[in-house]
């Protein structure tokens, strides 16, 4: 049957038992949403009347509807036991850590921590320590590793610089050594930030307070490091985009579709921001509902990369995989071992975790499917947009 599992879902936490799959709601983000409703009833007065008429800013809306305002989940963690767990949410300039009860009988949330203009995720949760870690930026572009205090609700910083320092692993074999990516951040003479570097896997030795490099590449992204029982590295590869890198003819190809592309860019970022920001989509998929598929957008943000959902799922289609997803085939599940040796396990991920059995759990987008160790897979629940994941430790 598996280990029990828990993913983030379009703003919603989710948990697999066994054949069980139910889905729950964040209070916090159901009390905003209700702040925000009593707000805007209150304030409601401005757009009715002669007075709103005379300024021009009469509604003919009588009736307001509950926002439901776009929540990104960004981390999410099993605690001391099965049934309790941590995770970070982000809701326009609000940004908190949350437990919560997903026993049958309960749905109890806990307040941890939450702040504006600072933004919490990738967390993780260690069990034998009792320690969580968390990625954290604080008004600025740059993101920081803290430890945090549970049951304090406060956090210490333990990495710096000008980096972007992300997806933070406890190592299971030893509880003093923890595992992040990182880049580092180019700054022009006005503190403006111009340029990243490639991600690399780092290992941090909290007793020793030693940072070491385990693999970078001039080529690739290396994110989303996890240490299985056997001192195998995993994480997921991606290409490095090097604007350095261009020819002559894809610079003059640049030139000429220039002011296409921008008018396309323009648009793309006011529908982006207005999916972020409202949950409402600006493209329109004309007026026959037969012809509208249940997920509207074409273009979403998955931690900072804008995928276009039904190209990538097409070409995932026609590449014949058995369960195809939206993640691009570049974006690759390796293992490094302890030689230094790399090997493919899977293209198309977007996030994965490792049972105790050495099993991986892995989400493409729209499965979420277990390789076993002979390599085989097995569908665990056909799911669309999960893009965090994580197992119960044993």
């Amino acid at each position: 049957m598996g280990q029990k599992i828990i993913f983030a879902s379009e703003g919603k936490i989710g948990k697999i038992d066994g054949a069980k799959l139910t889905y729950y709601t964040s209070e916090y983000l159901e009390k905003y949403n209700k702040n925000r409703y009593e707000i805007m009833k209150k304030n409601s007065w401005k757009t009715e009347g002669q007075g709103a008429r005379f300024m021009g800013v009469h509604s003919m809306v009588r009736d307001i509807d509950m926002p439901n305002t776009a929540a990104h989940i960004s981390g999410i963690s099993f605690l001391n036991n099965s049934d309790e767990i941590i995770y970070t949410i982000t809701v326009n300039n609000m940004s908190g850590i949350f437990s919560k009860n997903l026993s049958q009988d309960s749905n109890n949330e806990g307040h941890i921590i939450h702040k504006s203009n600072t933004e919490f995720s990738g967390i993780d949760y260690h069990e034998g320590s009792g320690q969580a870690v968390v990625s954290i930026s604080e008004e600025s572009f740059e993101k920081h590793i803290a430890l945090i205090d549970i049951n304090k609700g406060s956090y210490r910083i333990i990495t710096e610089g000008e980096s972007k320092d992300q997806n933070p692993f406890w190592s299971r074999r030893n509880k003093n050594i923890l595992y992040y990516d990182s880049c580092g951040i180019g700054m022009d003479k006005a503190n403006n930030e111009i340029a990243f570097s490639q991600r690399f896997i780092c290992k941090l030795d909290l007793n020793a307070g030693i940072v070491e490099e385990c693999i970078a590449d001039d080529k690739y992204n290396f994110e989303k490091p996890r240490e299985d029982m056997e001192g195998n590295l995993l994480f997921i590869k991606r290409p490095y985009l090097d604007d350095n890198n261009i020819s002559l003819g894809q610079t003059i190809k640049d030139i000429f579709l220039f002011p296409f592309r921008l008018l396309r860019a323009i648009f793309s970022w006011m529908n982006i921001f207005s999916m972020r920001y409202s949950g409402q989509n600006l493209r329109t998929k004309g007026n026959n509902p037969a012809k509208i598929r249940e997920k509207s957008q074409e273009d979403i943000f998955i931690e900072g990369n804008l995928i276009n959902v039904e190209k990538t799922l097409k070409e995932n289609m026609d590449s014949g995989e058995k369960y195809p997803g939206f993640a691009p085939r570049n974006w690759e599940l390796v293992k490094m071992d302890s030689n230094g040796k790399v090997t493919s396990i899977k293209k198309g991920v977007l996030d994965f975790d490792i049972e105790g059995n050495g099993n991986i759990v892995y989400t493409n987008g729209n499965y979420v499917i277990r390789i076993l160790k002979n390599g085989k897979e097995e569908i665990i629940e056909k799911i669309p947009m999960v893009t965090k994941i994580k197992v119960a430790s044993d």
